[in-house]
């Protein structure tokens, strides 16, 4: 059965024209010339590790990346500091197709968030209120009947946002990247839950 996922792309145009913001954050739309902000993050090991990610450590490598995130048309989007102006992280969304394998779920508009933060920014509250803000845009506009976000059990400050927005554990799933094996954990918030 052919499932349309185009309404995710429809919302990341919504996020686009809506401005979502929290009083120290808001998303865009990533530019070319962001790459030096994304760089300063994204070429942190500890980050790569914890995103699964591959370490990159040249500047070309991390250029592949921010190409690969396809900057231009995807719903991936740039979070910037509004006091300092500088890109501090990403927002993505998309959905996790192995939640089809439920019966319900399919049947249910459903999206997946992923995020990363600098290293420089965590354990602020910074990714915590602008989660909040988002789930709660989704939701009051019936964009979606739920919302999934992971983390690789060993991510314990991703872990802590999910749980403060009130997500909810649904399964495990390994998933294989970079050569290595990794559990993640995979947490699901339907709307009228919160």
């Amino acid at each position: 059965m052919d499932i349309d996922f185009s309404y995710v792309l429809e919302i990341g145009k919504a996020f686009e024209e809506e401005k979502i913001q929290t009083s120290r954050v808001y998303i865009r739309r990533f530019k070319e010339t962001d790459f030096d902000d994304f760089y300063a993050y994204a070429s942190s090991r500890k980050l790569c590790h914890d995103l699964g990610w591959a370490y990159m450590d040249t500047k070309e490598e991390v250029a592949a990346h921010f190409e690969r995130m396809n900057i231009k048309e995807g719903v991936t989007f740039a979070i910037v500091h509004k006091e300092s102006g500088k890109v501090i992280g990403n927002f993505g969304m998309g959905l996790f197709k192995e939640l089809l394998s439920n019966p319900i779920l399919l049947h249910m508009r459903g999206i997946t968030f992923s995020f990363a933060l600098s290293e420089a920014y965590q354990h602020q509250g910074i990714m915590s209120e602008l989660l909040k803000v988002v789930v709660d845009y989704m939701f009051t506009f019936n964009l979606v009947d739920y919302i999934n976000c992971g983390y690789f059990h060993f991510n314990e400050a991703s872990k802590r946002v999910q749980e403060k927005a009130g997500f909810q554990y649904y399964g495990e799933h390994y998933l294989t990247l970079n050569d290595e094996t990794m559990l993640t954990i995979e947490n699901l918030l339907f709307r009228g839950m919160r």
